[in-house]
């Protein structure tokens, strides 16, 4: 019942320049670790943290989605 989360998630890691640039460290922190956790990857891969990249979600589904 979270599909929608989820696919808003990797839309924004795909569309927002700074994440997009890294996703290949991403990729294979996840290969590595066996898990898609994104919590403990935030800080080593984006370098940034829940509430910012919260925000970065947030805006980029008002900004996307909303009439």
């Amino acid at each position: 019942n979270r599909y929608w989360q989820a696919l808003t998630v990797m839309r924004i890691l795909l569309e927002h320049d700074a994440y997009r640039a890294r996703l290949r460290p991403l990729f294979d922190a996840v290969r590595e670790s066996g898990s898609t956790d994104l919590g403990p990857l935030l800080a080593p891969i984006f370098r940034t943290d829940w509430a910012s990249f919260e925000r970065d979600w947030t805006d980029f589904c008002r900004s996307t989605y909303a009439e």
